[in-house]
């Protein structure tokens, strides 16, 4: 019987340990399982800031007189990149480019929101597909259309800043078409366009909230303080945070800010914090609005299984001789002598590298080395094509023209020869050309700079010979950006071969409308 009883003690202590042993390896099994989906379908945020320098960031630009601690500690978590650029020196073209994948130069009408260069693959529309919930908090700023009483459909200037006539047929508390919801995202908090650029109302889903009147020529409700709103965007935005790090699907965050972006409106605990004055406030608000990101994504407990990127969408309209720059900017910048831009030249709206060379930084944990930094040029229009390709979605010939994979780059693996041959473009506003780069060569070609038109009162159209007056000839401009990043040595006319061979890029990309590794 004790021999009985002994084979069953031996019996059931090795069957435990067995189950043990079996429930260890399925726990091992399922932690590697979900370390593996976190890996190809991680969270991603975006934050967006709009107008923000390479040189205002101070891991950038050790010299800044603005403070960016935030910035600087999520480079110290991440990848800082240097040499990222946008599709385009201006707001419209940088975030459409960034979306769609694809360059402006398809789509040149920013008040055409129909236009046909709009019926392509967005970036949440593709990851809406792979299983994403998507949302955007924030700055939209391509407009939307709103319902007519006539039963036309019609979208407010983003430039003329107004209703087409008769401002009072539009009904603007009636759903709207085109904006965020129809361009592939689940959820959307914010503006259509620049807030406080005459606009003072918020919108949710598709329709705006509130009692919004014409005031004068664009919506506006009592409760809108533009003050306020990158403190109401950045609300909704750990808002939305909390509530999809508890669902079981990943999702995609689009955070595109309004500032440093005129109006410069920062909020009461941010004015004077700065040394530089109000575009130094409204910047360091920016900073601490993404550290606010980063502990929200902390406490939500998600920071190993979230890509976080912080860019701007183009270079800052804050340096001397700016077209965008008033004239309280000019004797600020006379003082503090701070240089948004860095070492770069020009800004906003320019084809100089000022104008497209952004800020750049991403963590990844698990795949991007912390405090690495990376000189590699990329485009911000490289995220569709990098994201079909980190979630396993296969981009369509037409889809994401513009758009290169560059998922092995981000995670600090050398470029092939393709890409190292790969030429970039990009578009500006004045002149209104491409600059093409390809390796450490930039070239600008021969164009005409529009001046400002003269006096701004004077009512009927320009004679020709006033017209002649507005335009400057540019002479071609040729730079080596290894040795010149300031763009201060034109070669141009010591290199007619390199000259020659980037116009022949420049006109191969203007005919084909693409330049895209993916199509042939």
């Amino acid at each position: 019987m004790r021999r009985i009883i002994g084979i069953l003690v031996v019996f059931i202590v090795a069957f435990s340990f067995s189950a043990k042993s079996t429930n260890e390896i399925k726990n091992t099994e399922k932690k590697a399982a979900v370390a593996k989906e976190n890996a190809e379908r991680p969270n991603i945020i975006f934050v967006f800031a709009d107008d923000m320098g390479y040189g205002d960031v101070k891991c950038n630009n050790p010299k800044s007189r603005v403070n960016t601690p935030n910035v600087d500690k999520l480079a110290s978590q991440g990848a800082r990149f240097t040499d990222a650029h946008t599709v385009g020196s201006l707001c419209a073209p940088s975030r459409y480019g960034l979306l769609t994948g694809r360059n402006p130069s398809i789509w040149t009408n920013y008040v055409d929101i129909e236009s046909e260069a709009w019926n392509c693959l967005t970036m949440p529309q593709m990851l809406k597909k792979q299983g994403y919930n998507t949302v955007c908090v924030g700055k939209w700023h391509f407009g939307v259309l709103f319902e007519g009483k006539d039963g036309r459909w019609g979208a407010p200037s983003p430039v003329g800043k107004k209703f087409p006539k008769p401002a009072d047929n539009w009904l603007l508390t009636n759903p709207t078409r085109l904006g965020p919801i129809d361009r592939g995202f689940d959820y959307f908090f914010g503006t259509p366009l620049q807030p406080g650029g005459k606009w003072y109302a918020n919108m949710e889903g598709n329709t705006l909230l509130g009692k919004p009147k014409l005031s004068p020529n664009l919506p506006a409700t009592k409760d809108f303080v533009i003050e306020k709103w990158m403190g109401v965007i950045l609300n909704k935005t750990q808002e939305k945070i909390n509530e999809y790090s508890k669902k079981d699907d990943p999702f995609f965050l689009y955070f595109p800010l309004n500032s440093p972006h005129k109006p410069i409106v920062p909020d009461e605990p941010f004015k004077g914090k700065s040394v530089i004055g109000q575009y130094g406030d409204y910047c360091e608000q920016v900073d601490w609005c993404l550290g606010e990101v980063m502990k929200t994504i902390d406490e939500a407990g998600i920071a190993d299984n979230t890509i976080l990127i912080f860019t701007s969408d183009n270079g800052s309209y804050y340096y001397p001789g700016s077209v965008n720059s008033s004239e309280e900017d000019e004797q600020e910048l006379i003082k503090n002598k701070h240089k948004a831009n860095g070492v770069y030249s020009e800004g906003k709206g320019q084809p100089e590298e000022g104008g497209h060379r952004v800020p750049y930084i991403i963590r990844w944990p698990g795949q991007i080395e912390p405090g690495s930094v990376n000189n590699t040029t990329i485009s911000l229009g490289d995220h569709l094509a990098t994201f079909a390709a980190l979630t396993g979605y296969e981009l369509a010939q037409e889809d994401a023209i513009d758009s290169w994979n560059i998922l092995p780059i981000l995670k600090g693996e050398n470029p092939g020869k393709q890409y190292q041959n790969r030429a970039f473009f990009h578009f500006n506003n004045n002149p209104r050309v491409d600059a093409v780069r390809v390796g450490k060569w930039k070239m600008i070609p021969e164009c005409y700079y529009k001046e400002k038109k003269p006096n701004k009162g004077k009512k009927g159209k320009l004679t020709s010979e006033e017209k002649k007056k507005l335009k400057t000839f540019i002479p071609g401009q040729l730079y080596d950006l290894s040795t010149d990043p300031g763009e201060q040595v034109n070669l141009w006319d010591q290199n007619p071969e390199v000259v020659a061979k980037l116009k022949a890029r420049l006109s191969r990309y203007k005919k084909n409308k693409h330049n895209a590794s993916h199509i042939n």
